[in-house]
């Protein structure tokens, strides 16, 4: 009897060891079969048709710091008073009319960082925002691809979309959504006189999703670019990003491998659900020098270009499974910091165009009266810095930006400056206040009552008109079609003016269209 119970005993382990090792081996296979392959060695987001996977990003949340640089006002609003100190290195965007009502469909909230912090962004939801003022977001699963280790870098097994077709010499324009308040609704743009209309703006909300800036005027807009895209099969739209007043979040949106993959895919979805054609970045400033609220870091300017790969990543899945091409575009700074900053040479492998601006090259935050864009840096002994469109083109070419996706900009508006003396016709002089004014604004009350006189830099190559203590710089049909003629023979892709809203009857964007040819 004791030999069986310790027989049996025995036996009983030996089973008990046998079932041991079978679960064993039945739990490795099982984790054999879910275990996720390891993350590229580059860093860069995966798009997987469950959604967005992103690698672990060695860019982490270092210091923080807020580059150089002098802050730029808006000149979005022509009729805004003087104030502002913007840089040479600044394109207008500017604010919303007052008039706009309603609440942003996808409100501020969460955790947010301050300017200068170096906090992690909040976590980026999947999809842009829906609202009731006939915006719809869709989040859309994608083939998988690989991104980039620098920007975008090709692979055999990313995705193909067809490739960025567009006219010999590109015609381009901003249309500020405000601008439907005054009763200049898109369904009255020259279609026929564009090629590619930028709208200006969306935005990035608190937890980094793309969502509309103004909820009650966009979704209208929108549906009118629409109905204007189907009077003219041949005019793209593109939604444009940020502008000078809602830049604040690309830093964080940029930060991480996960933020950028996760924008990406926000900013797709609010593409495709608003029925446009390309996405346009416009991050005032990658390179410092925006508004003192804008988050900022010392990588902004390395991520920047990161951001714009995974746009190219996310676009080009998209553009595969549409048989479409979606643009991938910017705006940049015209000074001679942003062209040095940024690694205009790499993101050129990216993006379909940059679109340099060049305007507000001086303005109201200036001591003396100036010229807007000068064509060329003009002679005379001007008491502040000088610079000019040519300058800044030669800058962008200088650094690796190749002239057949460069866009250069031209302004749709002035400067008016009062309390400005004769001496010289009012050029270079002191002045009490001044103000943004659209060329029609300039043509209803400056050229047509005979109170100015209109003056001509021969080496600036752009007017200006002087009269009752009133200085004012800006451009005409003669000096936008010596600019739009100059882009031709630099063998640049284009021009994008900025802004429609300033030249209703389509005066100046006609003119840049016959220039180019």
């Amino acid at each position: 009897m004791e030999w069986y119970c310790v027989g049996k005993f025995h036996l009983n382990l030996k089973i008990a060891a046998a079932a041991l090792c079978l679960a064993l081996l039945t739990s490795c296979a099982a984790a054999a079969e879910t275990v996720q392959p390891p993350p590229p060695a580059d860093n860069s987001p995966v798009v997987t048709a469950g959604g967005v996977q992103t690698a672990p990003d060695s860019n982490g949340e270092t210091g923080s710091g807020k580059a150089s640089g002098t802050n730029p006002s808006s000149a979005e609003n022509p009729d805004s008073s003087n104030g502002g100190s913007p840089s040479v290195f600044s394109r207008l965007s500017g604010s919303r009319t007052a008039s706009s009502s309603g609440t942003n469909p996808a409100a501020l909230s969460g955790a947010t960082s301050s300017s200068g912090s170096s906090s992690a962004p909040p976590a980026a939801s999947s999809a842009a925002a829906a609202s009731s003022s006939g915006f719809s977001s869709s989040s859309s699963s994608s083939p998988s691809v690989t991104g980039s280790s620098a920007f975008v870098k090709s692979s055999s097994s990313a995705a193909v979309s067809p490739p960025f077709s567009h006219p010999a010499k590109v015609t381009a324009a901003y249309y500020g959504g405000w601008s439907a308040y005054s009763g200049f609704t898109p369904d009255k743009i020259s279609g026929s006189s564009l090629d590619i209309l930028h709208y200006a703006f969306a935005e990035i909300s608190a937890d980094l999703r793309v969502v509309p800036s103004d909820p009650y005027i966009d979704g209208k807009n929108f549906t009118l670019l629409k109905s204007l895209k189907s009077r003219y099969p041949g005019l793209r739209t593109v939604i444009s990003i940020g502008g000078w007043s809602d830049s604040r979040y690309f830093s964080d949106a940029a930060l991480t491998s996960s933020s950028r993959a996760s924008f990406a895919e926000s900013a797709v979805s609010f593409m495709k659900a608003n029925g446009f054609d390309g996405i346009d970045i416009d991050w005032e400033y990658p390179t410092g020098g925006g508004l003192s609220s804008n988050v900022t870091r010392p990588e902004d300017k390395t991520n920047f270009g990161l951001l714009l790969g995974a746009l190219r990543v996310r676009l080009d899945a998209q553009g595969a499974r549409d048989n479409k091409h979606y643009i991938l575009s910017f705006a940049g700074g015209a000074g001679s910091g942003y062209a040095a900053g940024v690694g205009l040479a790499e993101i050129a492998k990216t993006v379909d165009y940059g679109i340099i601006m060049t305007y507000d090259l001086h303005g109201n935050w200036d001591a003396y009266t100036d010229f807007n864009a000068p064509l060329y840096t003009p002679e005379g002994q001007s008491p502040q810095d000088r610079t000019s469109v040519d300058d800044s083109v030669r800058a962008w070419l200088n650094h690796g930006f190749p002239a057949g996706k460069l866009m250069m900009g031209v302004p749709f508006y002035g400067y008016a400056y009062q309390g400005v003396s004769s001496a010289d016709n009012g050029l270079w002089q002191r002045f009490s206040t001044g103000r943004a004014v659209g060329f029609d604004s300039i043509r209803s009350n400056y050229l047509s009552n005979g109170a100015c006189r209109v003056f001509f830099h021969s080496t600036a190559q752009v007017p200006w008109l002087y009269g009752n203590s009133v200085f004012v710089s800006y451009d005409d049909e003669a000096s936008i079609r010596r600019k739009a003629q100059y882009a031709v023979s630099k063998g640049l892709l284009g021009v994008g003016a900025w802004e429609l809203g300033f030249d209703k009857n389509a005066v100046l964007l006609r003119t840049v269209k016959s220039a180019l040819g």
